[in-house]
């Protein structure tokens, strides 16, 4: 263990409770937790509900209910299962989810991986974008690889990439009565 690391305090939340913003090591919330103001922490663990109250740095941030991040996002990794909203920007090396995704700002990534509904407010970019349900992207979608599995209505500004594959969940005809359809402006 580093000194840094025996340093940080963990904030453990348990059923229901509060924790001040700083820096942790780990925070753990099982059941439904806040953290009011900026938090910096090696790992962020959320079972239940998470409401974070200021912008989030991490090497992980997990999820499995949901998690509202009132504040910009900067993490190495985001594995989400549930409902995840953050409010500002997201910067991050790698996103992992299923369920709903929503970002109030843009998402960075080298690599998103989104199964369920997916919201970006302004741009999308990422080596690799793949996406199977319905997305909602108000910008530009910039991406090396894009692959898109509709099962959904599906809109974004512009998809720009090296590599772009639409393809449908089901056959044409379930496609066009059950309103299976990408706009791109």
């Amino acid at each position: 263990m580093s000194e840094d690391r025996e340093r940080k305090p963990d904030g453990n939340i348990a059923g229901s409770g509060k924790l001040p913003g700083g820096v942790y090591g780990n925070i753990k919330i099982a059941g439904a937790g806040s953290v009011d103001g900026d938090l910096e922490a090696d790992e962020i663990e959320i079972a239940g509900s998470g409401s974070l109250k200021g912008s989030v740095k991490a090497e992980k941030l997990s999820s499995a209910g949901s998690c509202r991040i009132r504040g910009d996002v900067e993490v190495g990794l985001i594995k989400s299962s549930g409902a995840f909203k953050a409010d500002g920007d997201v910067v991050a090396h790698s996103v992992e989810a299923a369920g709903a995704y929503a970002v109030g700002g843009s998402l960075r990534s080298e690599e998103i991986k989104i199964a369920g509904s997916f919201r970006v407010e302004n741009d999308v970019e990422a080596e690799r974008f793949v996406v199977h349900g319905g997305f909602r992207v108000s910008g530009l979608i910039k991406a090396g690889q894009v692959e898109i599995k509709l099962d959904g209505r599906s809109n974004a500004r512009e998809i720009r990439g090296s590599t772009i594959v639409v393809k449908s969940s089901r056959s044409f005809f379930f496609w066009t009565r059950m309103g299976k359809r990408l706009n791109v402006e």
